[in-house]
């Protein structure tokens, strides 16, 4: 009797992770950071950093020789993964990500791009952003730093570009509640098992991991 309860809490728990997801597959708009928010930036947690560092080349590689290649600058290409927490409000998405950005690239001033997913939750890292990404290069663009800019780190034509998942805050504010009232009627035992089975899943989707959206 307990494990079909749990089954049934479980398939409860996909639906809403469902519904909460609908929406996210459409095209989310820019925002274009030069438009400031009072809002206070959110605290994040970084789970991921990736070098996707590149030669700076402006035709497809083919067209170099190895010497050329090699004479090349390269392009410093940071990704980043991070997790915002439960209290998150859309509001937040790009004063935090405007800081995030902010604190990556003072820290080391060779970094030419940053790319950085935003996440809600741990368990959804392995898949695609459920809050947003946001694009730190010039004009927001990724791939168009040049030679010049790679070696002389300038940065004035340089924005933030955040695309913002759609319906974001009814996502959110769904999710939130889903966990506090249908999780925390559960029993230990309850929890357990759910926990195990979406450990499962979780070394699953690991295995055979989804790229994130670009």
């Amino acid at each position: 009797m307990r494990k079909a309860r749990t089954l049934l809490v479980l398939c409860l728990f996909v639906l809403v992770a469902a519904a909460c997801n609908q929406g996210e597959d459409s095209a989310s708009e820019p925002t274009d950071s030069g438009k400031k928010d009072a809002t206070e930036a959110s605290t994040y947690e970084v789970f991921s950093r990736k070098d996707e560092s590149h030669k700076a080349t402006t035709k497809p590689i083919s067209g170099y020789s190895k010497e050329q290649l090699d004479a090349l600058p390269t392009v410093k290409k940071i990704v980043y993964k991070i997790v915002v927490p439960e209290s998150f409000s859309a509001k937040q998405t790009v004063p935090t990500i405007e800081k995030f950005i902010g604190d990556m690239s003072s820290r080391d001033e060779d970094t030419d791009e940053i790319q950085v997913f935003v996440y809600s939750e741990k368990s959804r890292l392995s898949g695609d952003y459920d809050v947003a990404m946001g694009i730190w290069a010039p004009e927001g663009k990724l791939g168009t730093v040049d030679a010049n800019t790679a070696t002389g780190n300038n940065r004035d034509d340089y924005s933030i570009k955040t695309h913002l998942r759609q319906n974001l805050q009814e996502n959110l504010d769904r999710r939130g509640k889903f966990q506090h009232n249908e999780m925390d009627g559960l029993t230990e035992e309850d929890k357990e098992d759910i926990d195990h089975i979406l450990e499962d899943l979780e070394n699953q989707s690991a295995t055979n991991p989804v790229s994130p959206l670009r």
